[in-house]
Order: C-alpha cells, then sequence, then structure tokens
C-alpha cells in the first residue's frame, strides 16, 4: 500500500481533489490519515492558537478519458495493482479480511468520487 507525503495545512482538506490542468491532464490528489492539531503561535507577546490539519498526501497526473480510467487512477493513488491483486486473493479465501474490506470500501469511495465528478462535467 502506498503512503503520502506528510503535509500541513490550514485548510481542511478534502479526501479526493482534482485539479484541471491547461494540458487537458487532470492531477489527483488523496488526502489521508487527517488529523486537526492546534498550534500556539506566539505574535508580539500574545498566545494565538491556530488549527492545522496534518494529513498524508499523494498527487498523481494522469490523462483520463472515462469515468472507468478515473475510478481507477485513483484507487491507483493508494493501491499498486500488486497490492490489489494480494487483496483480492486475502478477499476471496475470507470474504470477511479486514485488509480486504477495508480496501473494497475505498475502491466504492473511488468510484462514487469520480462518478460524481465525471456526470457533473
Amino acid at each position: 500500500m502506498k503512503v503520502g507525503t506528510k503535509t500541513q495545512s490550514t485548510v481542511q482538506p478534502e479526501k479526493f481533489l482534482i485539479n484541471e490542468l491547461p494540458n487537458g491532464e487532470l492531477e489527483l490528489s488523496l488526502c489521508e490519515n487527517i488529523v486537526e492539531v492546534e498550534r500556539v503561535n506566539d505574535v508580539n507577546g500574545e498566545e494565538l492558537v491556530e488549527k492545522v490539519y496534518e494529513y498524508n498526501l499523494t498527487l498523481e497526473v494522469h490523462k483520463i478519458k472515462s469515468y472507468e480510467e478515473l475510478a481507477s487512477a485513483f484507487v491507483s493513488l493508494k493501491y499498486s495493482y500488486g497490492d490489489e491483486f494480494a487483496l483480492m486473493r486475502k478477499g476471496s479465501a475470507n470474504q470477511y479480511d479486514e485488509e480486504y474490506l477495508t480496501y473494497l470500501s475505498y475502491v466504492n469511495d473511488c468510484k462514487s468520487f469520480a462518478k460524481q465528478y465525471w456526470f457533473s462535467k
């Protein structure tokens, strides 16, 4: 399973993001393990509390031609093909395997987001 780069933001990120690039490609983002942290800053002797979100960010750029390609590209942000095959084998051996069920849930999230984006264009 892939793990993104540890990132911080003062704005709470969405799990999935799409940025349309000028050349027709799509920059796809996956934000996971989002944790809200309070950071105390000293400004002119006054303590200011700021909310910061720490998370793992994975970015990839793709040329997408269909909803199916978009859903698949989002799945690939987290799982390699090898990961997917291993999880499918686990699922065929035990359909209640926790890792397999987590994978299925993620794939369904990817499909839902991709469908909402693709068919709203």
